[in-house]
């Protein structure tokens, strides 16, 4: 495996993403905190969120009862389709997808849990 690059080490040295979020007191913070993590290493970024890709990169899922997500009422299993009308599965598309939520301050998540699909409306503040 490749050496670990300076920020990924300095990342690495203040705990894990959900510690980190802990400390978090604004959403705009979050969205910060968010963004330097993804930008950072997105792959990495997406497990600690406890997020998985979908076997059809088509989406995201909720990979396990830790994730952050359930805050805003994801379960285990959920997939993650779109975020406001845009779909996901793309990293690169999604890194700027996720700069646009962060100037827009709103986040509309498209949800499938098993067959049924619902929308998730998050104001980030």
């Amino acid at each position: 495996s490749a050496n670990p690059t300076s920020a990924q080490r300095r990342a690495q040295s203040r705990g894990t993403l959900k510690e980190r979020f802990k400390e978090v007191r604004t959403a705009a913070d979050a969205m910060s905190l968010l963004r330097a993590e993804v930008n950072n290493n997105p792959v990495g970024a997406l497990k600690q969120m406890g997020l998985e890709t979908t076997e059809n990169r088509s989406g995201y899922k909720v990979s396990n009862s830790g994730s952050m997500l359930i805050q805003l009422g994801l379960q285990p299993g959920d997939v993650i389709l779109s975020v406001n009308g845009q779909t996901l599965g793309n990293f690169e598309d999604d890194q700027m997808l996720l700069e646009q939520v962060a100037n827009s301050g709103q986040a509309r998540l498209e949800i499938q849990r098993g067959n049924r699909r619902f929308v998730v409306n998050h104001t980030i503040r």
